[in-house]
């Protein structure tokens, strides 16, 4: 009997395929779009028969390397690097305050991530960038078969200890850098004597008026409703002293906030 005109060359295909499936070889044979494509190639496939097959197997290349990434994740997981706050850490303020802390260091954390990553296939990059007074660093983890996620946090320039303002957007930079491979792998530093003043600095200064309305207007927001609140307009639209302790004491919050946001867009899209 003849194959119909219109798909004959794909239901051969199709067909031979489940042949070369079930055919008794002395292993099995999990038969891909690149099967399909092979022979419909080699029985004289249309172009747009041979486009669809090659979509399908860019599908199943994108899915085999998400499925890839999964398990190098969690076989780095089941042994992840133990991160030591090895730097302690103080100085005086512009305002007078002292600061006083312990942190893990940026080869500390960057060096036995990356060295505990590598062999499970997986490898870190960052993407920086600047929008007004806030500095954007986003973490990539891309695994060797392709498939890759993303880690982003942002910050204002770190002015503390007298920097300059070139010293103080790299001091951020640095410090994004170190959390978002921390957030990406899912990892935290270990305890040591003291907290650790990057995490979660302890107010060494009153709040400035108003801070505990404005904090409270993100607060009160449904966790579920996140998506729909207006984070830039509300940063924008406060004051430079709510923004600076903010940034200074209570940053953990706004990013969490902020990334609870984003999962939920993600989500909804």
């Amino acid at each position: 009997m003849t194959e119909p005109t219109k798909n004959g060359v794909v239901i051969a295909a199709v067909r031979d395929a489940r042949q070369l499936r079930e055919a008794p070889s002395g292993a099995s044979h999990s038969v891909t779009p690149m099967d399909l494509l092979r022979i419909a190639t080699s029985q004289g496939a249309d172009l747009e028969r041979l486009e669809k097959l090659m979509a399908l197997q860019q599908q199943w290349e994108a899915a085999e390397a998400r499925k890839a990434y999964a398990a190098a994740f969690a076989a780095f997981k089941a042994a992840p690097p133990q991160i030591v706050k090895n730097k302690h850490v103080q100085f005086a303020t512009k305002s007078g305050d002292r600061m006083d802390y312990w942190h893990a260091t940026h080869n500390e954390v960057c060096g036995k991530v990356a060295a505990a990553l590598a062999p499970h296939g997986l490898s870190h990059s960052w993407r920086t960038r600047q929008e007004g007074e806030l500095i954007y660093v986003t973490c990539r983890l891309t695994h060797a078969a392709g498939h890759s996620e993303e880690f982003e946090m942002f910050g204002n320039p770190d002015m503390s200890g007298l920097k300059s303002k070139l010293q103080g957007v790299a001091s951020t930079v640095t410090f994004l850098q170190r959390y978002t491979l921390l957030g990406a792998c899912g990892l935290s530093s270990e305890e040591m004597a003291e907290a650790d003043n990057d995490a979660g600095k302890r107010p060494t200064e009153p709040e400035p008026e108003g801070y505990t309305e404005w904090r409270d207007t993100i607060d009160t927001v449904p966790d579920d409703q996140l998506h729909h609140f207006d984070f830039d307009s509300h940063w924008r639209g406060t004051t430079p002293a709510i923004r600076r302790y903010c940034t200074k004491f209570d940053e953990q919050f706004w990013q969490e906030k902020r990334r609870r946001a984003e999962t939920l867009r993600k989500e909804q899209a």
